[in-house]
């Protein structure tokens, strides 16, 4: 079962991630991918609808790969439960175009029956 998120509004890199009436997944944000994440509550908010009680805001790392060759990082972490999670991101920019791509792969037996998780995300960003 997904978690809902009522009440937030949720934007990666300035694209509406939840639906007009304020649900929304925090699964949708690559945490894998993001450079900043910016939490606005109050009157902050309200620039972006009076439906909003408070608006979390992911930059992704595409600055980071501006660079005319090519970047590549990789990680791998294990943990208890047969916990595993591997990351490859991948990024370059050229003269008018920036690209980066990024993928997660978790797995995990969980410390209780029936709380095994598998999960695979992606993200591609280009400017």
């Amino acid at each position: 079962m997904r978690a809902r998120i009522r009440g937030l509004k949720l934007f990666v890199d300035d694209i509406p991630a939840s639906i007009s009436d304020g649900q929304g997944q925090g699964a949708v944000i690559p945490l894998f991918a993001i450079n900043s994440i910016e939490v606005l509550r109050g009157p902050w908010a309200v620039p972006f609808g009076n439906a909003a009680g408070g608006v979390i805001s992911a930059k992704t790392a595409l600055p980071m790969y501006a660079s005319p060759t090519p970047q590549f990082e990789t990680s791998i972490t294990a943990g208890p439960d047969q916990t595993l999670i591997s990351t490859l991101q991948a990024g370059a920019s050229g003269e008018n175009i920036a690209g980066h791509i990024a993928r997660q792969r978790l797995s995990s037996d969980g410390n209780r029956a029936h709380s095994q998780v598998h999960r695979e995300q992606s993200y591609r960003g280009w400017i």
